[in-house]
C-alpha cells in the first residue's frame, strides 16, 4: 500500500556538497531548511541552506566558498524532481548553538554565475539579436550553458563590440533592444527551474494557466476526506502591497511619455510622443487595461528621454524606432500594474515565467462559500504573470511564495 502523500510534501533525496578536489560530503541529515529563489529580472537561480552542524563538518570538508552544492528534491504530488549542481559562494551567520552544534548559512547560485564573473568577452557580434543571445548562452567565451534554453525569435539585427563586458551584460544588453513580431521591445532574459529564457512580455503573457488558486475570505472548515488537488489549489495567505501609485506611475513612464531624437551625423532634431494605453492595448493578460475612463490629463512632457543616434557608427546596423525607450518602459512598468504575493503548498513545479489564474471571493459578513459570478472579486482576481517564486523548504513543512503581477482586470470596472 502506498504512502498517503499530505499537502506541501517534499523528498529531499540528498543534499551534498563537493570540494574543489572532488571530495564528496553527504549533509542531507544536518540541513534545516532550503530557500531557493527565482525572479523574471535575476539572471540566475539563487539560494540559501540553513545548517544545523553537529557533524563537524569543518573538519571533514573545510568550506573555502568554491564549493559545488548538489541538489536533488522531489515533489511526490506531481513527480516533478530538481536535480541541480549549484556554486557556494558565501557563508554567513555563523554561531555556536551548543558545544556541539554550529549553525550557519549557506548562499549558492546557479554554475552559470560563476562563469559569468570570470569571462569577459572582446567581441565584434553582428546578426540577429536572438541568435546572438543564444550564442553568448550556450558557447565559449559565454556562459558555457548545458541547460535547456527557449529562445523566441526576434524581428531585429544588431552589429556592435563587446568591450570586455561579461556574457550577461552582453545579453542585457540585447534585451534592451530586442523587438519582436508584434514590434514591442519587452524582451526578458532569466532563469527558472527549466533552465534560461529570453522571451518577450507578450510571449509570456500567452502561456497557458499553470493553475488557479482560490482565495475565500472565510476558510472552509477541514473536511473528512482531504482532496490534495483542492488543498494544493487554496491560497493560504495573500497580500497586495500596493494596489496603486499613479505618482510612481507617472515618473516611471507608465503612461508614455515625449521623446527627442537627435542624429550626430545628420544634425537633425526629431520629436514624437507616445501613448501607451494607445499602442499597448493589444499587449494584456485579461480583457480591460489598468485606467479608469475619466483618467486625469496626462502630458507627455512630464516625461522627456533624450535619444542619440550615429547612423555611421555600424553601416549594417538598423536604428531602433524613435519611442523604442518609452514603449519598452511602459510594458515593463505596466506589467507591475498590480502585484499580489501569495503563498500555496509547496510544489517545484512552481516557477516564474508561468501564469495563474486566480479566483478571489468578495469578503462577506456571512459565511458563503458560492461560485457565483457576483461573488468574484473583478479586481483582484484574473490571469497573472509569476515575476517571483520562493521555494521554503524546511523539515517540517515546504511552502512556495509566489509574487504574481498584471497590467489589466478581466472586466471593465465601472462606477455604480
Amino acid at each position: 500500500m502506498s504512502e498517503r502523500i499530505v499537502p506541501g510534501e517534499i523528498k529531499i533525496n540528498g543534499v551534498h556538497i563537493i570540494n574543489s578536489r572532488d571530495k564528496r560530503v553527504d549533509v542531507t541529515l544536518i540541513v534545516q531548511q532550503i530557500d531557493i529563489y527565482e525572479d523574471i529580472t535575476a539572471p540566475f537561480v539563487t539560494g540559501k541552506l540553513f545548517i544545523s552542524d553537529s557533524l563537524a563538518l569543518g573538519e571533514i570538508l573545510p568550506l573555502f566558498g568554491e564549493e559545488l552544492l548538489v541538489l536533488d528534491l522531489e515533489s511526490p504530488l506531481t513527480g516533478f524532481r530538481l536535480n541541480k549542481t549549484f556554486f557556494i559562494y558565501k557563508m554567513e551567520g555563523r554561531e555556536n548553538a551548543s558545544m556541539k552544534n554550529v549553525v550557519y548559512t549557506l548562499d549558492f547560485v546557479s554554475i552559470e554565475a560563476f562563469t559569468d564573473l570570470n569571462c569577459k568577452i572582446s567581441l565584434k557580434y553582428e546578426g540577429k539579436i536572438s541568435d546572438i543571445v543564444e550564442k553568448i548562452i550556450i558557447s565559449n567565451p559565454g556562459l558555457k550553458s548545458k541547460k535547456s534554453i527557449y529562445i523566441e525569435q526576434t524581428v531585429n539585427r544588431i552589429v556592435y563590440v563587446s568591450n570586455f563586458w561579461s556574457p550577461v551584460q552582453n545579453i542585457y544588453y540585447l534585451t534592451d533592444k530586442a523587438v519582436n513580431g508584434k514590434e514591442t521591445p519587452s524582451y526578458m532574459f532569466f532563469e527558472n527551474n527549466e533552465g534560461f529564457i529570453f522571451a518577450s512580455l507578450d510571449r509570456l503573457y500567452q502561456n497557458p494557466n499553470y493553475k488557479t488558486f482560490t482565495r475565500h475570505q472565510l476558510t472552509r472548515p477541514p473536511m473528512g476526506n482531504m482532496n490534495l488537488e483542492e488543498e494544493h489549489s487554496k491560497i493560504l495567505d495573500m497580500s497586495t502591497p500596493v494596489m496603486f501609485d499613479y505618482i510612481d506611475r507617472l515618473r516611471h513612464g507608465y503612461y508614455g511619455g515625449l521623446v527627442y531624437q537627435y542624429d550626430v551625423f545628420g544634425k537633425t532634431i526629431n520629436y514624437r510622443h507616445f501613448i501607451a494605453k494607445d499602442d499597448l492595448r493589444g499587449n494584456l493578460l485579461n480583457k480591460n487595461i489598468i485606467e479608469s475612463q475619466n483618467q486625469i490629463t496626462f502630458n507627455p512632457e512630464s516625461n522627456i528621454r533624450t535619444n542619440i543616434i550615429h547612423k555611421n557608427i555600424f553601416a549594417n546596423s538598423p536604428i531602433r524606432t524613435i519611442t523604442h525607450d518609452l514603449k519598452r518602459m511602459a510594458s515593463l512598468r505596466r506589467l507591475q500594474g498590480i502585484t499580489t504575493n501569495i503563498q500555496v503548498f509547496g510544489l517545484l513545479d512552481y516557477s516564474v515565467g508561468q501564469t495563474f489564474n486566480l479566483v478571489i471571493y468578495k469578503d462577506t459578513s456571512e459565511y458563503k462559500e458560492s461560485t457565483d459570478e457576483q461573488m468574484i472579486d473583478e479586481v483582484l482576481s484574473g490571469k497573472y504573470l509569476a515575476t517571483s517564486v520562493h521555494h521554503k523548504i524546511t523539515r517540517k513543512e515546504y511552502f512556495t511564495h509566489i509574487e504574481l503581477s498584471k497590467n489589466s482586470f478581466i472586466k471593465e470596472l465601472k462606477d455604480n
